[in-house]
């Protein structure tokens, strides 16, 4: 049985890889998901592997070219394991690059991935994939000094 940790590390060298099957089949058949609040992709806790593939990996697939995520760091303990690192990629409808750091807390059951916890900066999401959101808002200066 391999170490938790190197089940983290397996999981993202298959994505960085375009393994997706591989990846996929890391995760327990009950994975429980959860994106980070606030960022474009969640939905409070997704439970299962086609609930993740449906409700996060399609979509980003569908809304980001050449999307990775490069892992810089881990922290281990026991069954669960830290990874820290950037997202990149390029937002299909505006062209705009992705780059966002991440903290992923993973817990591991045997050889698979249990649970996942996303936490990013939402705005570095937003931007690329929604900048037109503002368009049309005016800004005039207001004058506050007494």
């Amino acid at each position: 049985m391999a170490l938790p940790l190197d089940t983290v590390k397996r999981f993202h060298a298959l994505l960085a890889a375009a393994d997706v099957p591989g990846a996929l089949s890391l995760l327990h058949p009950q994975v429980e998901w959860r994106e980070a609040e606030r960022s474009p992709y969640f939905a409070g806790t997704l439970r299962g592997v086609d609930a993740v593939v449906a409700g996060v990996l399609k979509p980003i697939t569908t809304d980001i070219d050449a999307f990775v995520t490069r892992p810089t760091d881990f922290v281990s303990d026991g069954s669960r394991v830290v990874s820290l690192g950037v997202y990149e990629g390029v937002s299909r409808k505006t062209g705009l690059h992705l780059s966002a750091p991440f903290v992923h807390l993973w817990s591991v059951e045997g050889d698979r991935l249990r649970k996942f916890m996303q936490f990013t900066d939402s705005t570095a999401w937003r931007e690329p994939l929604l900048p037109l959101q503002f368009e049309g808002l005016q800004m005039r200066r207001v004058n506050i000094s007494a």
